[in-house]
């Protein structure tokens, strides 16, 4: 059921507790009483309500956007290292197979006796 002053929706069940706006305090009323809706002072609470929830929520927008954007750059950053490592690893990985390559040259001279020892 929707309150016809708010929009909102009623709370409680007619049965243990009576049908009513959650805006309309109504502890002392009778659980089976007819559904309580609320009138303008309590619908102008409401709005007041629903402002500083609207406001709170765009300030938690602005905020999860900055740290969006701090760990964007951190990532872009982290990026940037892993592409450097990669490239050092890549290069000392080319010349150690050059090295490999040399000392097989030189196994295999040696073995074939090429290799004079002077």
């Amino acid at each position: 059921m929707i309150c016809k002053t708010c929009g909102d929706d009623m709370v409680g069940d007619g049965v243990t507790r009576v049908v009513h706006c959650p805006s309309v305090d109504c502890d002392d009323v009778e659980p089976d009483a007819n559904p309580i809706h609320c009138g303008p002072v309590e619908k102008s609470q409401k709005v007041d309500q629903l402002t500083v929830a609207l406001e709170r929520t765009e300030l938690r927008l602005r905020q999860a956007e900055q740290l969006n954007a701090h760990y964007k750059k951190a990532v872009e950053r982290l990026e940037s290292t892993l592409i450097a490592i990669r490239n050092l690893v890549g290069v000392r990985h080319v010349q150690g197979s050059a090295n490999e390559k040399r000392v097989g040259t030189l196994d295999e001279q040696q073995v074939s006796g090429d290799v004079h020892e002077g």
